[in-house]
């Protein structure tokens, strides 16, 4: 029984413990009275040792002082009422004295071991509660003995539906991961750390990523009696590893691809250069001139990409307005693109309103959009085909649509065909795999937005750049030009 504390102030405590003292005393004198006419001289101090020992119990060792105190004084008068006390009677109160204090002592000490006992438990629960991790303890059957509020938590069971039931009859689905661990653990190997997959009830089912550390328990010099575990929950963790060494595999990528989109301009610009050094004349000057223009064009253009997907990503871009017509934008868009799509000739149509389509935009970043959702539709569709580019108002937005009846997009590919570095997998896999992305980020730079549908392989792909209007100047009739 667990003995509620006293006061801790030292005029209280006393006074609690001279209370007990007095009402157990009372209530052994009275006893004793009541039994002098049956029990005569005989067993005086037995009820008074209890009342003593009782005293000790619940006030400690100074109300069973003082309980001995007053057990003595009554039975001294005990005694007297009953005969003239003689030397053994005052021998059986000198025993009586030196027992009760040595009772007050034992007591006093249990109640402290009991205090320390209790105190060190509480410290030690509240240390697994504070341990920033799932905490386990069990017996060689596997069944909980102990287990803290986070693991808990994690197995989305409440503690005590562990307490005294086993792996089995809680979480039976991780009961094989579990059995091979005990069994390294009561082997040779001891402590050791795993990791594994596994959903619980908290998880709903789904698989995270868990960390454990297993280790026996050994009592002083004896094999393992225990098994423990620590588990944490590392799903996060690994995710942001993954996503790191994709960060470095895609950067390894990209000096790759850098190093080869740059090398074919460059051993062209070499060649032109050569065939200039030998010339002997401007007929045979001006082909020269044109490739290199186009190559140094094409560098050019690979370098703004990268330059601004730095700013996109920095939140470094900015935007310089002005009120120009979209369409003169869309134009120079699919010249600007010539160089994509005349080796392939392939044929780039637009489809227009026939008035102006005054928007409010920086005109060199929506031409660099129309011109990479060109340029891959150009990448993705075979030689001779056509590709369409119109620009539809509306509805307080204007939409321009680059269409192309190439490869075409699977289901899997369309989340994630703006993500930067991502190629898909169509067609060659030359580019560097930001063009995409700049025309999303480009897009939402405007207050706009872009999407990709496609019905499937050899079905081509439509991407739709909405603008918000700036104002409705076209009556929505549309014209081929």
């Amino acid at each position: 029984m667990r003995i509620p504390p006293l006061p801790k102030n030292p005029t209280q405590r006393t006074l609690v413990s001279l209370l007990i003292a007095c009402v157990l005393i009372a209530a052994a004198f009275g006893l004793r009275l009541a039994l002098n006419a049956s029990l005569g001289a005989d067993y005086v101090f037995g009820v008074f040792y209890v009342a003593t020992a009782s005293a000790a119990w619940l006030g400690g060792a100074q109300a069973g002082l003082i309980a001995m105190g007053l057990a003595a004084a009554a039975s001294v008068y005990t005694v007297s009422h009953l005969h003239v006390p003689g030397a053994g009677d005052w021998l059986e109160i000198a025993i009586f004295l030196a027992g009760s204090i040595l009772m007050c002592l034992v007591i006093e000490a249990r109640q402290r071991a009991a205090r320390a006992a209790r105190q060190n438990h509480a410290a030690f629960q509240a240390l697994i509660e504070a341990v920033p991790m799932g905490v386990a303890l069990f017996d060689r059957d596997m069944r909980y003995l102990m287990v803290n509020e986070r693991l808990a938590g994690m197995n989305g069971i409440p503690a005590r539906e562990h307490i005294g039931r086993t792996v089995q009859q809680v979480l039976p689905h991780i009961v094989p991961q579990v059995a091979a661990a005990f069994e390294r653990v009561l082997g040779a190997e001891g402590r050791f750390y795993a990791e594994f997959k596994a959903g619980t009830p908290a998880t709903g089912g789904e698989e995270r990523v868990w960390r454990e550390c297993w280790f026996p328990v050994r009592l002083t010099g004896q094999s393992p009696v225990y098994v423990g575990a620590t588990v944490e929950d590392v799903t996060d963790e690994r995710s942001a590893q993954e996503v790191l060494a994709n960060a470095s595999r895609r950067r390894e990528e990209t000096l790759g691809l850098i190093a080869h989109e740059l090398r074919g301009p460059l051993g062209t610009l070499g060649i032109a250069l050569a065939v200039l050094a030998r010339s002997s004349g401007p007929a045979r000057e001006e082909p020269s001139v044109a490739l290199a223009q186009r190559q140094v064009g094409f560098i050019a253009r690979l370098l703004e990409d990268l330059l601004d997907a730095a700013r996109l990503d920095t939140g470094k871009a900015v935007l310089k307005r002005s009120v120009v017509d979209l369409r003169g934008v869309v134009r120079e868009a699919a010249e600007t693109c010539e160089v994509d799509t005349t080796p392939r000739r392939q044929r780039v149509q637009l489809v227009m309103p026939s008035e102006a389509v005054m928007q409010s935009i920086d005109p060199s970043r929506i031409k660099q959009v129309v011109c990479n959702l060109i340029s891959n539709a150009s990448k993705f569709s075979p030689h001779g085909a056509d590709i369409l580019v119109s620009v539809r108002p509306g509805g307080g937005e204007t939409r321009i649509s680059v269409r192309d009846w190439g490869e075409g997009l699977p289901p899997s590919e369309i989340g994630r065909v703006f993500d930067k570095w991502e190629q898909g997998g169509r067609g060659d896999r030359s580019g560097l795999g930001i063009g995409l992305a700049l025309v999303k980020g480009l897009t939402e730079l405007h207050g706009g937005r872009v999407t990709v549908s496609s019905e499937g392989a050899g079905q081509g792909c439509e991407f739709v750049v909405t603008l918000p209007a700036r104002e409705t100047d076209s009556a929505g009739q549309t014209a081929p030009t």
